[in-house]
This record gives C-alpha cells, sequence and structure tokens, in this order.
C-alpha cells in the first residue's frame, strides 16, 4: 500500500524563519520554519513503513506543501490512503478544504482524519465533511496499519468511525498502548523542513 500522511495546520500556525535570522549554510534544499515538528505523522511514518507500507509525508508549514501541491502528487502518484493530521479546531476548516481539494483530483481515495480534535469530533465532522470517509479515534500506531490492510473492511477496525450506507458506523472503541517502546522512533528526516521549535509570536 501506499500512504501520503499531511499534517494540516491552519494558516497562522506557523511562519518560514525570516532570511536576516538564519545563520546557517545556505544550499541545503531545507525550508526553516518556527513552527512544531509534526509528531502525529511523523511517528505514523516508520510504523507504516515497518509492516511494508510506502509513505510519502506532507506538512502544510513548507510553502510548497499546499492543497495544490498536495492534490498535484495525489494526482500523479495515486496513494491507496491519504491521511490529514491536525490538532485542533484552528485547523478543521483548512482540513475540510484540504480533503474537498483531494477529493476533486482523486475522488475514489480514501481519506481519513485522525488526531485530538478528530478523536473527539469524529460523528460532527464525518456529519459536516462528505469529502472525508472516516476517522481514526484515538491513538494511530496500532489503528492506522490495520486500516490499511482492511480497506475493504472498514467495519473490522476497532476505533474506526465511518460511513456505512450512508449512515455514520462506529467500530468498538481500541484500548490504550501499553508498550510505546516497541514502536519506531518518529521520522524526524524525511520532510525537507528544519523545525525552529517556537511559537510564532
Amino acid at each position: 500500500m501506499n500512504a501520503f500522511l499531511v499534517h494540516v495546520g491552519d494558516d497562522n500556525f506557523c511562519r518560514v524563519l525570516p532570511k536576516e535570522l538564519d545563520r546557517s549554510a545556505p544550499g541545503n534544499g531545507r525550508v526553516k520554519v518556527m513552527a512544531f515538528p509534526p509528531l502525529g505523522i511523523q511517528t505514523l511514518a516508520p510504523v507504516l513503513r515497518q509492516r511494508g507500507h510506502r509513505v510519502r509525508m506532507f506538512d502544510t508549514c513548507h510553502p510548497e506543501m499546499k492543497a495544490e501541491h498536495i492534490a498535484e502528487a495525489v494526482a500523479r502518484e495515486q496513494p491507496d490512503v491519504i491521511g490529514l493530521s491536525f490538532l485542533s479546531t484552528t485547523a478543521y476548516p483548512a482540513v475540510k478544504s484540504m480533503a474537498r481539494r483531494l477529493k476533486t483530483e482523486a475522488g475514489k481515495i480514501p481519506i481519513i482524519v485522525g488526531g485530538p480534535f478528530a478523536t473527539l469530533n469524529a460523528d460532527r465532522i464525518l456529519g459536516e465533511c462528505a469529502d472525508i470517509d472516516c476517522v481514526g479515534v484515538g491513538e494511530g500506531e496500532e489503528l492506522l496499519p490495520e486500516y490499511l490492510e482492511h480497506l475493504d473492511d472498514p467495519g473490522s477496525v476497532a476505533g474506526l468511525v465511518w460511513r456505512r450506507d450512508g449512515n455514520i458506523a462506529e467500530n468498538a472503541p481500541r484500548p490504550l498502548l501499553q508498550e510505546l517502546d516497541r514502536f519506531p522512533y518518529p521520522d524526524r528526516t524525511s520532510l525537507p523542513i528544519d523545525y525552529i521549535e517556537s511559537l510564532p509570536l
């Protein structure tokens, strides 16, 4: 399976580091942003790779990873699944817009969302946004690989909220993870971004 993992932030979440503050050597091809690394997708990517899936990560903090760039990549590469991760209510409008854009480009590719806001608002999200196919509730380290392996049977994936025959279906809850040490370290190198971990205030 080929999965796209996208961290979606709102437009005010990050800032590109001004050139006058950048004291590093130029030309390494990495963009420096004042924002926090997207640990959600950086944690899920190596978990999926460990299970044999190919993963491409995007972070909308990067000026060349906006909706139009991701839509072009979706059209070109046709992933099996698109995962959108976001933290809070401030990014929710951007997630709905991103899902709409990606469904326009490739309507048959399922879009799953996750993150704290999605976990707490799964029914609301599916009720408001027809472009989102399902919500992963809770921790994704086991849920997302299981979803990828059961795309034809989403009813068997614990923790998934999805649409079945036009209605919202909520699968059995998934227990909290107990042994985090069994998962690989987050992938902090694949995205061409250097994060300066401070809020852009």
